[in-house]
């Protein structure tokens, strides 16, 4: 049973019934150029985002930004082209800009005492920008909208990226589904939600490769398969000195070989063979270090990996990612189960975390109905808990889970599946919940399949 899609869909036809887009009945046109928008924004007002990490040229309303800086309602976020941004939004989410991108945080209102009556608007002027919603953003998906020159995307779940100039937008999703839809016919830049409707297109983490696009003067958008970015250069961007990433045993030893065969007057022996490891598939870990923890405890460089791999799953501290993208060979058992190989995790209120502990927890996969189930026991403090996820596994070895709460599930989580050495099937995913008591839970966990398929 595909459970995401399901309630997907139904988030949808709720929405639809709400009725919202007859308020909306003029012909709306694209988002007004910056020149028009107003930067001045009040220092009393609380931050809704912090700078967690900035490489190369970014801006807040021209002003450099640098790790730790405030970000208000109402400012401007810019990269230049060799600029990268990640913010972390109040209510756990992300805002990740990449080179030559302009944002405007138009409208970020957090209720903290009701979540569901907090209001967001996003527009991005141009660029390559990744959302992942946070709680309040997830609470009042009706109140959420994010906007391109020419598209409204409304979300039905929770982490999607979207490229966009003056005349052409792309969306893709990483997981959940969106709503995107072409201004005009009712839906109006000012407007709040999706925009429902014969025009707008829905578009889910299930349909991998796939993308909406939104063209000036079409109305209607179009579902093709093509990458997100138009004639994206397939080089891997050069990254900065400090995140290169340092040289593997395999070029270790050809420069070892080099300089040997350099020696003068003499014929160099064969170098004896040398075993190298091969890359790890999937990369997990720590992020961004807790003052309570070892800071070089399962590390990883998000930057200095992201032109071999891709991101999965992404928190406040945690991360997986996978290289390279090809990385996932579906077995030939229809259901698998696999061991708890390794683990992080903290637990806490932000900036007060401390490090919880996972005795012990399971994994099935079921591939015929391409859903997945998993269980943590976890020790957060004097608190002993049980976590239980249930959700799905895309044809691309992505997972995906959330919580439904009436069947006893309490977990959220999203990784990756990989095809690790011979033919052994590996997972890695992040998580959050809550304890009863409302407590925060948060971390990543490795898994490993002990008896390898046959292939």
């Amino acid at each position: 049973m595909h459970i995401t899609p399901i309630i997907a869909l139904a988030a949808a036809q709720l929405l639809a019934g709400a009725g919202w887009v007859a308020a909306q009945t003029q012909t709306a046109p694209s988002i007004a150029p910056a020149t028009s928008r107003s930067a001045s924004v009040s220092a009393s007002a609380p931050a809704v985002a912090r700078v967690v990490q900035a490489l190369g040229a970014v801006q807040l309303d021209g002003q450099p930004l640098r790790v730790g800086d405030a970000v208000h309602a109402g400012q401007w976020l810019s990269t230049g082209p060799d600029g990268h941004l990640y913010l972390q939004t109040t209510d756990q989410g992300f805002i990740i800009l990449r080179p030559g991108s302009r944002l405007w945080l138009a409208h970020y209102h957090i209720d903290a005492a009701d979540p569901a009556r907090s209001r967001i608007r996003l527009e991005l002027q141009r660029g390559l920008v990744r959302h992942i919603s946070g709680q309040a953003a997830q609470a009042a998906r009706g109140q959420f909208r994010f906007n391109t020159p020419v598209a409204a995307i409304g979300i039905i779940g929770t982490d999607f990226t979207v490229y966009s100039t003056e005349h052409l937008s792309r969306v893709a999703v990483e997981s959940g589904a969106v709503q995107v839809s072409a201004f005009g016919n009712g839906c109006l830049p000012d407007g709040w939600g999706p925009c429902m409707g014969p025009l707008s297109l829905p578009l889910q983490a299930s349909q991998a490769g796939q993308v909406v696009q939104v063209e000036r003067g079409r109305a209607m958008p179009e579902l093709i398969t093509a990458p997100l970015q138009p004639n994206a250069s397939a080089a891997p961007a050069v990254l900065p000195e400090p995140l290169a990433a340092a040289p593997g045993p395999a070029q270790l030893l050809m420069r070892e070989q080099a300089q040997l065969a350099q020696g003068p007057g003499r014929v160099s022996p064969p170098p004896a063979p040398v075993s190298v490891p091969a890359p790890p598939v999937l990369h997990w870990g720590r992020w961004q270090a807790l003052a309570q923890t070892d800071a070089g405890a399962h590390t990883i460089e998000i930057e200095a990996l992201r032109p071999v791999a891709r991101i999965y799953g992404l928190s406040s501290h945690f991360a997986v990612l996978r290289s390279p993208q090809a990385a996932w060979v579906q077995p030939r058992e229809a259901s698998l189960r696999l061991e708890l190989a390794g683990h992080l995790a903290q637990y806490g209120q932000p900036g007060h975390e401390r490090t919880a502990h996972i005795s012990s927890g399971e994994f099935k996969l079921n591939f015929v109905e391409q859903s997945l189930q998993t269980r943590l026991r976890i020790q957060a403090g004097p608190e002993q808990l049980e976590l239980l996820g249930r959700g799905v596994v895309a044809a691309s070895g992505q997972i995906d889970a959330q919580p439904l709460h009436f069947d006893g599930t309490n977990l959220f989580i999203s990784g990756a599946l990989a095809t690790g050495a011979q033919g052994a099937v590996e997972a890695a995913y992040i998580f959050r919940a809550h304890s009863p008591l409302g407590v925060p839970l948060s971390g990543v966990t490795f898994w490993q399949q002990t008896a390898p398929s046959s292939r």
